[in-house]
């Protein structure tokens, strides 16, 4: 089963005090990890339990639908990867 965790690198925060969101990849026990290329201030992502719960800043609305985005197309890959050969792997 493919799986795509969202977390921060809060030790990389950038001059504005944003943390880039990253993204971990994971199938059949392997694992890949990527920049999603958004990022979010600690507190905020905290606060909103990972952008889970209900938002109310519009930033965090428009990052919330591009992480979805993120990972659809990143299943959407998977499944067409899956059509074309069995034996799949995300690194």
């Amino acid at each position: 089963m493919l799986k795509v965790i969202f977390y921060l690198k809060a030790g990389k925060a950038n001059k504005k005090g944003e943390s880039p969101i990253f993204a971990r990849i994971s199938y059949n026990q392997q694992s890949i990890t990527m920049t999603t290329g958004k990022s979010i201030l600690k507190e905020s992502w905290l606060f909103t339990k990972n952008l889970r719960t209900v938002l109310k800043l519009e930033k965090e609305k428009v990052l919330k639908h591009s992480l979805d985005l993120f990972q659809l197309n990143i299943e959407k890959k998977f499944n067409e990867l899956a059509k074309v050969s069995s034996d799949i792997s995300p690194v």
